[in-house]
C-alpha cells in the first residue's frame, strides 16, 4: 500500500514518542515535541560517586515496580523476587 507522506507530530520524547517519530520518519515528515531538555523520559543515567570511585546509574525502570505496574507484571506472568 502506497501512503502518501504525511506531516505528523509526535509528542513526548521518552522511548515510545522516540519510536514512533523514528518509524514514522521513514515515510513521513515527523516533528517531535519534547517539554523537559533531555529525551528518555523516565530513562536517565546519573553518575554517583561512592568511597572514591564514579558509577553510572541507569535510573530508567525505576517506576516499573510491583504498585505502578502490578497489572503488567501479571498479564505477562512474570516470575520475579518477591519485595523485600
Amino acid at each position: 500500500m502506497n501512503v502518501p507522506a504525511s506531516r505528523i507530530a509526535v509528542v513526548g520524547g521518552g522511548i515510545a514518542g522516540m519510536a514512533c517519530a523514528h518509524y514514522l520518519s521513514q515515510r513521513h515528515e515527523v516533528t517531535l515535541f519534547e517539554a523537559n531538555a533531555h529525551l528518555g523520559g523516565h530513562t536517565a543515567t546519573v553518575d554517583v560517586e561512592l568511597h572514591g570511585h564514579r558509577h553510572a546509574i541507569d535510573t530508567g525502570f525505576i517506576v516499573f515496580n510491583d504498585r505502578t505496574f502490578s497489572a503488567c507484571w501479571r498479564s505477562w506472568a512474570c516470575p520475579r523476587k518477591p519485595p523485600k
